[in-house]
């Protein structure tokens, strides 16, 4: 039994259609793959935001968190947030306290603390946290 291959050409050279055919499969599904990573990642519960998209979330009345200490919360801290210090042994525990399907909005001094705080609440699956760019740092200077 004699097998017939089919040649495509081009640019003046000869490729196996079944090769090709073979090849443009693969690339196909990489693409594939490569637009569900896409839309994975973008569909993550963390997002860091500007103070403006910030301030609107506040007004929406979501849960505020300040994960600075207690003594930096003393100090001062945006108003109607609780504090949670991402750096106290209890954080994860109290955090389990809050309901998890509610949107929250985080911040810290600067950004560092939060964006810890932010990757233990998504974890501990919670479903949409919203990270304050620049932190109180960054929110004292627009604010004043």
């Amino acid at each position: 039994m004699s097998h017939s291959f089919k040649f495509i050409t081009i640019s003046g050279c000869q490729f196996d259609y079944l090769y090709i055919s073979e090849y443009l499969e693969l690339m196909m599904k990489s693409i594939g793959i490569f637009f569900a990573m896409i839309y994975f990642f973008q569909q993550s519960p963390y997002k860091q935001v500007g103070i403006d998209k910030f301030r609107t979330l506040i007004e929406a009345n979501h849960v505020l968190i300040d994960v600075r200490t207690y003594e930096e919360y003393k100090e001062g801290h945006i108003e109607g947030a609780i504090n949670i210090d991402v750096k106290d042994s209890s954080f994860i525990d109290n955090l389990s306290e809050l309901d998890k399907n509610k949107t929250y909005l985080i911040y810290c001094r600067s950004g560092k603390r939060s964006q810890k705080a932010g990757s233990i609440m998504m974890k501990n699956d919670f479903e949409e946290i919203y990270d304050l760019k620049g932190g109180y740092l960054g929110w004292t200077k627009t604010n004043n």
